[in-house]
């Protein structure tokens, strides 16, 4: 279910401390509100259109990092991209190479199988290693993260 209103907590963070599920629409609305976090976000969706030309298949983002946040000028945005397995592996080089032609968009992936393949597991295990690494900051206080869906 899509969040319609951001909660924040008295660190800037995003409540409720778990994974958002919304629109880029009202992401946007929510998180693009300087010169610098808009700098930001033009190259978020020129990487996101990148990204949709080299998979052509729907994907699902987690972002985070500072520029989830209330925190003014943020540095760059956390994204990691579960991408079908099937397009990661054929795909993986060219996926590599999009990471670093973005420089404000830290960006990681991960293949994504459906729950009813047998390697589901290595997806459920790589979603546990991301959640426990977007849910804290670096001084274990509990954050929220952004969920999309392409």
């Amino acid at each position: 279910m899509s969040q319609l209103n951001f909660q924040f907590d008295a660190n800037g963070y995003l409540k409720p401390y778990d994974i958002i599920e919304t629109d880029l629409a009202h992401f946007e609305r929510t998180f693009v509100t300087t010169t610098v976090r808009r700098m930001i976000f033009a190259e978020y969706l020129q990487f996101n259109a990148a990204l949709k030309s080299l998979v052509d298949a729907p994907f699902d983002q987690w972002l985070d990092g500072s520029f989830t946040t209330r925190k003014p000028l943020p540095f760059d945005i956390d994204v990691v991209t579960f991408v079908d397995f099937d397009i990661f592996f054929k795909k993986k080089l060219q996926l590599e190479r999009l990471k670093v032609q973005f420089v404000k968009v830290d960006a990681h992936f991960e293949a994504a199988y459906p729950p009813t393949h047998p390697r589901f597991y290595r997806t459920a295990f790589e979603q546990l290693y991301w959640k426990s690494v977007y849910q804290t900051d670096r001084f274990g206080r509990q954050k929220g993260f952004i969920h999309l869906k392409f």
